[in-house]
């Protein structure tokens, strides 16, 4: 069966974040033609970060995907000309993209990467907006540049199953992920939005159950193990072999501001980690509180 391969919203539409980490540039045009330079609100920004990263969770689905991306292009769009104006123009643009996009990769491929690639430290901008501006009364389109011709989907399109690499914590904790995990077919854990490194995301090419990792030295938290006596999961940096919990990760996930490609804070690396399940422990105080009753209890005759 044919299946379609996972997809970066982020890439398609070309969405970066504010090296500074402040509010990012309007993707909307003006009257001449120009980009607007209105600024948008950082909170703005950060709820479109939240439904682009909801998107990036989700199977490719062309029958709600323009809705959805035209509801997110209001998000940096700015308030004052073009929210209401230019929202459903910038969100057909990025649907087109986005069906190219997916146009462009082989059907067999169920991990082929996104066509476009973001460099870290760009301004907040949405290129593909501004090369194919929007068009209505108020902000015509400014001559002599190339006009995409609207894609529009198949109206006998071939079954397809789709492939969605993206996993939560919740399913790594369960150990629910529905395949494999391995090379060939990793696990991407995508975390919130961060305002200021932008959409964030960790590789991992293994998922199996370890006692080897009983008690760590987590190299974020530096706290004794007991603390996080519940915490299943550990994640392994395969170059460095440093140990941490996912739930320290998932925080340094959304506070801090290396960029995209990092996944070990230790040597830099930026490829995939091993996700080690551990057996549930006992906190130490619950043990002794154990081993008190049992002591109590009268024998049995």
């Amino acid at each position: 069966m044919t299946t379609m391969p996972p997809w970066n919203p982020y890439l398609v539409c070309e969405i970066d974040v504010s090296p500074s980490g402040g509010p990012g540039s309007c993707c909307g045009m003006t009257k001449k033609g120009e980009p607007c330079k209105n600024s948008i609100k950082v909170e703005d920004t950060k709820i479109g970060h939240q439904k682009l990263t909801t998107l990036a969770r989700e199977p490719f689905d062309l029958s709600t995907l323009q809705s959805k991306l035209c509801d997110v292009a209001r998000d940096f769009l700015c308030a004052r000309w073009h929210r209401q104006r230019q929202a459903d123009q910038v969100g057909q643009q990025w649907y087109e993209a986005a069906v190219r996009n997916q146009s462009r990769v082989p059907h067999g491929s169920r991990m082929a990467s996104p066509s476009v690639n973001v460099h870290p430290g760009q301004r907040q901008t949405s290129s593909a907006s501004r090369r194919r501006p929007a068009s209505d009364n108020t902000d015509p389109s400014p001559r002599g540049l190339r006009q995409n011709p609207p894609v529009r989907p198949s109206t006998n399109p071939e079954p397809v199953q789709p492939f969605n690499p993206f996993v939560t914590s919740t399913m790594l904790r369960t150990n629910s992920v529905p395949w494999r995990v391995s090379p060939a077919q990793p696990a991407i854990l995508a975390s919130v939005a961060n305002i200021w490194a932008g959409f964030q995301e960790l590789t991992l090419q293994s998922l199996a159950p370890s006692e080897e990792v009983d008690n760590i030295h987590c190299v974020f938290c530096l706290a004794d193990d007991e603390d996080h006596a519940k915490e299943h999961v550990i994640l392994r940096c395969r170059q460095c072999t440093s140990l941490c919990h996912l739930s320290c990760a998932e925080e340094w996930f959304e506070k801090r501001d290396t960029g995209f490609g990092t996944s070990c804070c230790v040597c830099r690396n930026e490829g995939a980690l091993d996700a080690i399940l551990r057996p549930l422990r006992v906190p130490s105080s619950d043990a002794e509180t154990h081993s008190v009753h049992t002591a109590s209890d009268p024998s049995p005759d």
